[in-house]
């Protein structure tokens, strides 16, 4: 994942993922992207998509976005709960 500031305070994440062979990416506008800073560079995250139009596809890193598909919040983004809560 990438990141740029835009005017306002939101940061812009850029992500990407293949499904097959396929690249597919978006873009995901969260403020609290910011306070996650380099740590989310290089890293995996879970994106879900609509099987029909993967065009419509969301990277899940909040306890909040996998709590809005009543997904778990898997232990392995703990790290993320932890900078969130300094």
């Amino acid at each position: 994942m990438g990141s740029s500031d835009l005017p306002g305070g939101d940061t812009v994440g850029t992500y990407s993922f293949n499904i097959g062979d396929e690249p597919w990416g978006g873009d995901c506008i969260n403020a609290r992207l910011y306070h996650l800073g380099s740590a989310v560079y290089q890293r995996s995250f879970p994106v879900i998509y609509d099987s029909t139009d993967p065009k419509v596809n969301q990277i899940l890193i909040f306890p909040d976005e996998f709590a809005y598909y009543h997904l778990p919040f898997p232990d392995s983004l703990q790290w993320v709960k932890d900078i969130e809560n300094k």
